[in-house]
This record gives structure tokens, C-alpha cells and sequence, in this order.
């Protein structure tokens, strides 16, 4: 499994991003998730801002069983290719709701 770079623009707005692609395969199973993140242009005009797309392969069969897209700091769907069936497999508003503030007892 790699990662996707950080991306840290200065113009026209500063700013950081994910891009680039990412390879994870299971051993066990023989799936393999090929996934890009996609940034806007290099000075920040068109493109789709923190886009994700790929798919997920069965590579023993050298089939596409899942197509996954959305934008990683909102909601990625994954649509089974055999049915056309779509669902929500990331909603990131679900996520930070859950984030509580921590508290601090006994600051002294």
C-alpha cells in the first residue's frame, strides 16, 4: 500500500491538498483498490477540489467489481458493477459529529 502526496499550494490561495495514486492490494482475497485523488489545477482554477475515483478489482479475474467516487472531505460513493447499486461508504459530516473536544481535569 503507498500514499497519496501532499500537495501544498501558495497561489493564488494557500492551501493543501491529497494527490496522486494509491495501490492497496489484499493478499488473502486477491482485491486490489486502485484510487486517485484529484486536486485543481496547479494555480487553483478548474479540476474538481479533493476528488477521489477508482476502482476495486478482482485480480484474479482481472474484473472490476466496485467503482468508487466522491470527495474525501465529504461523501465517497462505491457502485457494485454488476447491479448498478450505489452507496455511501465515507460520509466525512457523519464522522467529525462524532469528535468530542477533550477535557482537561486538574490543569494544574
Amino acid at each position: 500500500m503507498n500514499s497519496p502526496n501532499l500537495f501544498i499550494r501558495i497561489l493564488p490561495v494557500p492551501g493543501t491538498d491529497w494527490v496522486g495514486n494509491v495501490n492497496i492490494r489484499c493478499k488473502e482475497t486477491g482485491l486490489v483498490a486502485e484510487l486517485c485523488y484529484i486536486s485543481q489545477s496547479f494555480f487553483g482554477f478548474g479540476g474538481n477540489k479533493r476528488f477521489i475515483k477508482g476502482n476495486i478489482i478482482d485480480s484474479l479475474k482481472s474484473k472490476i467489481l466496485y467503482k468508487v467516487n466522491g470527495h474525501w472531505d465529504s461523501t465517497v460513493t462505491l457502485k457494485d458493477t454488476n447491479n448498478g447499486e450505489e452507496r455511501i461508504i465515507y460520509d466525512a459530516k457523519k464522522v467529525i459529529s462524532k469528535l468530542h473536544t477533550p477535557t482537561v481535569n486538574n490543569a494544574e
